[in-house]
């Protein structure tokens, strides 16, 4: 989802960052011991990381999980609460309002939660940042090439040719001159076009704007400008990273100039960096996504003084090793602060409700009370157990899938309320191997007060659309009871499968919409279903001898989601009433409730 990738987003960026700020505090020293390309190769490793959003993960990390589930695991025995007896357990599930299609839309940033509106802005600043730079870089690429003309003479194009063999580039990139160039730079990625300004240049100087430029080309720092520019445009709301690509940019020049001097004289360092200090005073600006250098005074004084007096340097190998180790570690799961603190899945739990710590605690508390005894006595929140790193992803989208869908539900629908108070998937925590299955656990307001937790039977292969199976509503100390809810549930399912064999229908073909707890009604806004059919049937006067009883119908809708099929039973036979489904958008605009769910078909087994 969108959120995770925000959040593991902003892990790697925090994480990064406290490893960035004390390399920019040591900035003197590095610039002074280590040469430029080590440091060019030092921000591209911090580049690389901060563009994969993900942690990492090491064998060691289950151990760590495994200390950290045992240490967060709420004990059923020890807890002191009276268990209330209810008469019996509850055979039907609360039942929701009437919803009335009537109410004004409520706007949909309403009902956002705050990390989802956090991961909206960031990708929609990433977005803007990214387009605003690319704008700029198209806007100065065309208008630089249209104004300029090929002026170079037959002299100056031969010192190019010379050049250009001597540092042994094949392509033939061409030359413009243009008169609102401040300084010479190389524009475009695929069609790369050196622009020179338009002022009086000597042979020797051209030798060495050439050569400075063509380097470029050959280190192929467009390229890496270009993945410098996406960095910022994903963490463009850390600043260190900014910082990053300015000191980036400025390693990238020294680097260049490190390579056209290579073995050179003292004498032709001092021409050199004096026919750059001049054409770089010209420069007021820089223009994005090319080699074009801008800087301030200090900045230029500087570089002349690498390139006329260069000290001797460490070739850097061991430091970015290093560096590049301590990154990996720190974003990765063998960190606590990366594992759990900013790890997504905390987040998740957390991030749809606004419950307390202390209340999700004594859900789990009561959670355990209501399970013990029966057949789902060791299933425990998933969080709390050591999970592989495969089973706890799963896990982790299965609940986040089922939340959002919850949270698509009608507001006037008591099985909203389901993600307004704390909710968690809970798994075997006996399992071994894949886990797929699980229980839903929440509860609406009321089952709050009277200590009821709804229980949804959860199957997801497909941890993005988890199966669903309403079990219903647990009572404290009744784990019998549950187990006999569970098996009737489960036998009633079994004798609808037998009802549609006997209509030849194929349920694998459907859906189940037996209540607002399942994927098929929420994405229809089917809620009224039941109450159509049977409104339709008592207008058409078919079948005047069936007992129509929302308690005993079973509905399902085609995969499709163009049809669908509702069975009912009473003692004079088994019925099965085909409907059509229309849009939701073009049922609203239906006056009657009757007209929404057209039945198109009706059978009739007598019995």
């Amino acid at each position: 989802m969108l959120e995770n990738l925000f959040v593991q987003t902003l892990s790697v960026s925090v994480q990064a960052a406290l490893l960035l700020l004390p390399l920019f505090f040591a900035d003197r020293w590095l610039t002074r011991a280590f040469p430029s390309q080590a440091r060019c190769f030092l921000w591209l490793v911090f580049s690389v990381r901060l563009l994969i959003p993900m942690t990492f993960a090491f064998p060691l990390s289950a151990g760590n999980a495994a200390m950290q589930g045992s240490a967060g695991t709420i004990s059923s025995a020890g807890s002191q609460a009276v268990c209330q007896q209810p008469d019996v357990l509850s055979q039907a599930f609360p039942a929701s309002p009437v919803p009335t299609f009537d109410a004004p839309m409520e706007p949909f940033y309403e009902h956002l939660p705050l990390l989802e509106g956090l991961a909206l802005v960031w990708v929609m600043g990433s977005i803007c940042f990214l387009l605003a730079h690319i704008g700029f870089y198209l806007f100065h690429i065309r208008f630089l090439k249209k104004s300029g003309e090929s002026g170079l003479s037959r002299e100056q194009s031969i010192l190019l040719e010379q050049v250009r063999n001597d540092m042994y580039i094949r392509r033939d990139i061409p030359v413009r001159i243009s008169s609102h160039a401040e300084g010479p730079m190389i524009l475009g990625l695929f069609r790369p076009v050196l622009i020179l300004p338009q002022m009086e240049l000597s042979q020797q100087q051209l030798a060495f704007i050439f050569r400075h430029e063509l380097a470029h080309y050959k280190r192929r720092d467009l390229w890496i400008k270009w993945m410098f520019l996406l960095v910022q445009s994903v963490h463009w709301f850390n600043p260190l990273v900014h910082i990053l690509a300015k000191k980036a940019n400025l390693d990238l020049e020294n680097a260049c100039d490190d390579t056209v001097l290579k073995g050179k004289s003292r004498l032709y360092r001092k021409e050199y960096g004096t026919v750059l200090l001049e054409v770089l005073t010209e420069q007021s600006h820089r223009v994005p996504l090319s080699t074009g250098f801008s800087g301030k005074k200090k900045e230029m004084v500087q570089r002349f003084q690498n390139i006329v007096h260069p000290s001797p340097k460490r070739n850097g190998h061991v430091l970015i090793g290093c560096i590049a180790v301590a990154l990996v570690l720190l974003t990765s799961s063998l960190n606590p602060a990366s594992a759990q603190a900013l790890n997504p899945s905390v987040l998740s739990q957390l991030k749809a409700t606004h419950t307390t710590p202390e209340e999700q605690a004594a859900t789990k508390a009561l959670l355990a009370q209501c399970l013990e005894g029966s057949m789902f006595e060791n299933y425990q929140p998933f969080r709390d157990l050591p999970l592989t790193d495969e089973n706890y992803q799963r896990c982790e989208q299965a609940e986040e899938s089922y939340r959002s869908l919850l949270e698509k539900v009608s507001p006037t629908m008591q099985t909203r309320e389901y993600t307004n108070n704390p909710f968690f998937l809970a798994v075997d925590s006996k399992k071994k191997g894949e886990i797929t299955s699980g229980l839903f656990c929440c509860q609406a307001d009321n089952q709050v007060d009277q200590g009821q937790i709804t229980l949804i039977e959860l199957e997801f292969s497909d941890p993005f659309h988890p199966e669903v199976f309403e079990i219903g509503t647990a009572f404290a100390c009744q784990g019998e009871q549950l187990n006999q809810r569970y098996f009737q549930r489960q036998s009633e399912k079994r004798h609808i499968q037998t009802i549609a064999e006997q209509f030849q229908i194929d349920l694998s073909q459907y859906e189940e919409a037996f209540s607002t707890v399942y994927p098929s009604v929420i994405q229809n806004q089917a809620y009224l279903l039941g109450g159509s059919i049977k409104k339709q049937l008592a207008q058409m006067g078919r079948y005047s001898f069936e007992k129509f009883s929302l308690n005993h119908t079973w509905a399902y809708i085609k995969k499709d989601h163009t049809e669908g099929v509702l069975f009912n039973q009473d003692g004079n036979g088994i019925y099965a009433h085909f409907f059509r489904m229309e849009a939701y958008t073009d049922r609203s605009k239906i006056s009657g409730e009757e007209n929404w769910y057209p039945i198109i078909e009706n059978r009739c087994i007598p019995q």
